[in-house]
């Protein structure tokens, strides 16, 4: 392709748009219409809901530690968690399989999720002691502290003992590495990068570096294994075309956030966009366990072929539109974004520094960017000390403060301690823009958070 085929084909993308988001709960509206407007997307709908039983605390865990659930502390109030949760928790849940609730039923509800389902999982083989580990040094895994019992525990590492543990390098890197470095080693939710790692630097990785630290049951052949598959071990070759069916591939692994089939929000995705995407998008990361490249490439071909939706009355392309195709799961739809008036330098600032935005240089082109940032000009910006928090900082370090995705507390901070990392911190640079009030007001907001803490 020409530069001027790829400007033509950017162009034709950038008029595409998605299709219509669902209506609004309506005010007033019960906790059932909440859990489907806000959660049911991803986690079943209505009665249907993998998250039967769950409570407050186990909400804003979620809210606080898992990078997708993030934008709903700016879009959610206490009383609509509340709602949510008093419908959850009237919930019958799900019917055990025969002989009662077993390890398969707790590990569905409570991890396949992230490390795939069943006998697919990348945990197999697991111990109490790696799950115990995975609970108290993974920010995305914290809030299972409040949820498993030991009992719990044991019965999900007495079913992960009957699943084959992966023996290629392929499988032993994905199944223990991946969730963090991405599936192609460039970083993924942690921003390490660790292709071309050697085998002493992983065992001093994991000697040294708390998080890391559970995967020292792993023996030296594997690590080797997993250096291996860093410099450069490839996968089996893809089966012959035609063996695959990348619409149902696409349905089971994908629909659940971008909408079923031909109403897919990633209509004429390419195999290096979506790859992008499971690298970068902590959401998204599992995938790089239970689908495997000639899978991706038949999704690829799905929606490449796939019938764009078509463009609301007006036409497509605004800068609303490109807002909700490319930012809104984060950072929450429309008029309730918690990015109000991020201007062009901030948002190519956060492509650059933030893993989660990387992939979106090869997607949003410069004038993409102006139109998103135009619409965001014209939202209102926060102004209190805990709105402020929750649009420039709660992203990284959770609604509550305590690490959320990034792993770093900030609970109690005085304002000289955030200008000094706004200073020295690379992926905090973007946010020089703060003013010396704004940033005092964060602070409060930070110290109202340790009075809680302390009380």
């Amino acid at each position: 392709l020409t530069a001027a085929q790829i400007q033509s084909i950017a162009d034709f993308l950038v008029s595409l748009s998605p299709p219509p988001p669902p209506p609004p709960p309506p005010a007033g509206a019960t906790g059932a219409e909440l859990y489907d407007a806000n959660c049911g997307a991803c986690h079943g709908m209505g009665t249907a809901s993998t998250k039967a039983g769950a409570d407050v605390n186990r909400i804003n865990a979620g809210i606080a530690n898992v990078a997708s659930m993030n934008s709903l502390a700016t879009t959610l109030t206490a009383a609509q968690i509340q709602s949510i949760a008093d419908f959850l928790v009237s919930l019958s849940p799900p019917p055990p399989p025969p002989g009662g609730s077993t390890g398969a039923t707790l590990y569905a509800n409570n991890c396949a999720s992230c490390h795939g389902a069943g006998d697919n999982s990348g945990k197999a083989g697991a111990t109490v002691t790696r799950i115990n580990d995975g609970i108290a040094n993974v920010a995305t895994m914290n809030f299972l502290a409040g949820v498993l019992s030991a009992t719990d525990i044991q019965a999900i590492a007495d079913f992960l003992a009957t699943a084959a543990p992966p023996t290629t390098p392929e499988g032993l890197y994905a199944a223990n590495c991946a969730s963090c470095h991405g599936a192609d080693g460039s970083g993924g939710t942690s921003g390490k990068d660790v292709i071309g790692d050697s085998a002493s630097k992983i065992r001093s990785a994991i000697d040294k570096e708390k998080e890391m630290q559970s995967l020292s049951f792993l023996t030296d052949a594997e690590v080797q294994l997993i250096s291996d598959f860093l410099n450069g071990v490839t996968t089996p070759p893809p089966p012959p075309p035609g063996t695959l069916d990348g619409a149902a591939l696409y349905d089971t692994n994908c629909a659940g956030c971008h909408g079923l089939g031909s109403n897919s929000a990633k209509a004429g995705a390419t195999a290096a966009r979506i790859n992008s995407g499971i690298a970068n998008v902590s959401s998204m990361t599992f995938l790089g366990t239970t689908l495997s490249a000639a899978e991706i490439q038949a999704i690829a071909d799905f929606l490449t072929a796939a019938a764009p939706p078509p463009p609301p009355p007006g036409g497509g392309g605004t800068g609303e539109v490109q807002y909700d195709m490319n930012c809104a799961g984060c950072h929450g739809a429309g008029a309730n974004s918690a990015k109000a008036g991020a201007t062009v330098a901030r948002i190519n600032n956060g492509i650059a520094n933030v893993a989660s935005m990387n992939y979106l240089a090869n997607v949003l082109t410069a004038q993409d960017i102006q139109v998103i940032a135009d619409f965001l000009a014209t939202v209102g910006a926060p102004t209190t000390p805990e709105g402020l928090y929750m649009t420039y900082c709660g992203s990284c370090h959770g609604a509550d403060g305590k690490g959320g995705s990034s792993g770093e507390k900030v609970v109690g901070d005085s304002a000289k301690d955030i200008s000094k990392a706004i200073k020295k911190k690379k992926e905090m640079q973007f946010l020089d823009f703060l003013t010396s009030s704004e940033i005092n007001d964060i602070a409060d907001f930070l110290k109202t958070l340790d009075k809680k803490k302390k009380d």
